[in-house]
């Protein structure tokens, strides 16, 4: 393969990238929340956690050269539940009753536990996650989330392929 195209495939180029789009993506998250006020769902929440957790990991593959595989799976991983939970809010956006709060983030029993607790402070708002309260290019804002994290996975599977089929020079 093409010298300039595996290297623009590394990980390292790939965690750059990465981490300046979901920087970009959570920047403008927090311009809408708190200039333009609209206040983010539990799902939306679950996003940017999400969001973070997979900056953190682009930016531990850009800085750490050790454990490179770990924290790679970790950012897959997290990449993987955003997309499966922005495609939930993109679902839930457009094919759900208008009147219903069916967001419901993670599965936590409600007897009030220690966990329950950490939960409900983590995830406390009273925005409906089948609202549509912003849109560019008639896409909604988790329909936008969505996209990034599809990107964002597909550009790691297309460095992971590149690293796997490389052949290693001694």
């Amino acid at each position: 393969m093409n010298n300039l195209f595996v290297h623009f495939f590394s990980y390292k180029n790939i965690a750059k990238i990465e981490a300046l789009i979901i920087s970009s993506a959570l920047i403008f998250g927090f311009y809408l929340e708190y200039f333009e006020g609209l206040s983010p769902c539990s799902l939306c929440l679950i996003q940017r956690y999400l969001f973070g957790s997979a900056f953190v990991c682009s930016m531990l593959i850009i800085f750490f050269r050790k454990f490179g595989a770990i924290i790679f799976t970790f950012n897959l991983i997290f990449l993987l539940l955003g997309s499966i939970t922005s495609g939930r809010q993109s679902w839930l956006q457009n094919n759900s009753n208008p009147n219903s709060f069916e967001c419901g983030g993670l599965l936590i029993d409600e007897n009030h536990s220690f966990l329950s607790k950490i939960y409900e402070s983590f995830m406390n708002s009273n925005q409906s996650c089948n609202e549509i309260l912003w849109t560019f290019f008639d896409l909604s804002i988790a329909n936008w989330a969505f996209l990034i994290f599809v990107f964002l996975i597909s550009m790691n599977f297309i460095a992971l392929i590149i690293k796997l089929s490389t052949p290693k020079i001694i």
